[in-house]
């Protein structure tokens, strides 16, 4: 949420709260999904004291903001106390699918929290549940990238030396066979890749120039997708709504291809930033040869959402 960090507004919690060591076995009994789905333990007011904020630092202005996972480690007998004394706001925001075992602990929220607004990032959801739809929550990082020459920027228009025509990082998830599909078409027309899948059998049938096994930090993918120019997106054995990287495609200025139809429904979407396929044959040469405007304008930025909420409460007399 670096888009976040310069607002004078909005102070981000960088870590949820924790028991002390001593007592992480009554947190893990009161924070149990099994139970909590049924019934709130009780007691579980022991833990106010280690909430990052006091009730005194609050008033009707604040409006405090979660997403799906860090909102099981919240109070929600304290939250609705703070919401009834002194007329804060609660936010909910989900950033994975409500039936994903991600989402486990907000649906458990919800049956005990009164939230003012529940957002969402995949349509869907905002449809089946009644939550808002609003798909700005992508915050552009600066990495180290490797530097250019200054005949390089001049010729390519680009701060960022580039390394790979196309470029896949992530999960097996039951998606290997497309990817490697997609990257042996890539390949075929004659472009270079970069590809890793982590979590699968290394050896099943390794394809060659493909590293298995080795995940990444988020920082090191962003500093290969700056390096590339094509991001490969493929839809999981369980994914739903739209990846990260159709936002960072357009973050960083990168063509994307992608065999998820969602997002043709995204705003942004013209085929010759985004080339959707069914079949990897129809990945050809033309997409990666044509030019495309690099300029990023924000549309995907919190800092939207932050002023459609504040807008809506102002509207709203909340």
């Amino acid at each position: 949420m670096s888009d976040l960090k310069n607002r004078n507004d909005v102070i981000l919690v960088p870590d949820v709260p924790q028991a002390p060591a001593s007592f992480e076995w009554l947190w893990k009994l009161h924070h149990n999904r099994t139970i909590s789905e049924k019934i709130l333990p009780p007691f579980r007011g022991i833990w106010d004291g280690i909430m990052p904020y006091k009730g005194e630092e609050l008033d009707g202005d604040c409006c405090l903001i979660f997403n799906n996972v860090s909102v099981e480690f919240f109070e929600p007998g304290l939250l609705k106390k703070w919401k009834k004394k002194y007329g804060i706001k609660l936010v909910l925001y989900m950033l994975d699918v409500c039936d994903s075992y991600y989402s486990k602990g907000a649906r458990i929220a919800m049956k005990y929290i009164p939230f003012d607004r529940i957002y969402t990032f995949y349509q869907s959801d905002a449809e089946k549940y009644g939550f808002q739809y609003f798909d700005c929550y992508y915050s552009k990082i600066e990495p180290d990238v490797p530097d250019m020459s200054a005949v390089e920027k001049v010729e390519t228009g680009s701060d960022t030396a580039i390394q790979q025509d196309l470029y896949f990082w992530g999960t097996d998830a039951g998606r290997r066979p497309a990817i490697e599909a997609a990257v042996a078409r890539v390949r075929e027309l004659g472009y270079k890749t970069k590809t890793g899948i982590c979590f699968t059998d290394e050896m099943d049938s390794p394809m060659d120039g493909v590293v298995y096994n080795q995940p990444k930090e988020y920082d090191e993918v962003i500093s290969d997708v700056m390096a590339s120019e094509v991001l490969l997106d493929i839809v999981g054995e369980y994914s739903k709504g739209v990846s990260l990287r159709y936002y960072e495609a357009f973050a960083y200025g990168k063509k994307l291809i992608s065999n998820n139809p969602l997002v043709k429904c995204m705003r942004g979407y013209s085929p010759e930033k985004v080339l959707y396929f069914e079949d990897p044959e129809e990945i050809e040469r033309d997409f990666f040869e044509n030019g495309i405007v690099t300029t990023y304008d924000g549309c995907f930025s919190p800092l939207n959402w932050i002023s459609e909420l504040t807008n809506f409460f102002e509207k709203n007399k909340i």
